[in-house]
């Protein structure tokens, strides 16, 4: 028995080709699904142990040295992104400032 040969217009795909393209596609979808998935979690435990280093800042050199924006004030002060502020500590003008709020 001779196999029945359909024409095609030029460009036109057959099913299988259809069929081979759609499953590329969604292979590449997965995959970039999960390479986005893995980026996330990947950021989300960076951010994590950032924010426990956050938490261990206690002072206006710590701030700085950590990168954290110093504020424009006198004495100049460094704001964590927990919106604690650390005040720069200036020997004698600390004292100064604490013993004029104590005469008021």
């Amino acid at each position: 028995m001779e196999k029945i040969k359909y024409h095609t217009h030029p460009g036109t795909k057959t099913h299988k080709e259809k069929k081979q393209e759609d499953s590329i596609s969604h292979g590449h979808l997965l995959g970039l699904a999960g390479i986005v998935f893995a980026l996330t979690v990947l950021s989300l435990i960076i951010s994590g142990l950032s924010w426990k280093n956050i938490e261990s800042i206690s002072s206006f050199d710590q701030c700085v040295r950590d990168g954290f924006p110093v504020l424009k004030s006198s004495p100049a002060s460094c704001q964590t992104p927990d919106g604690r502020v650390f005040a720069q500590q200036i020997p004698g003008l600390n004292e100064n400032i604490r013993q004029l709020s104590e005469n008021k």
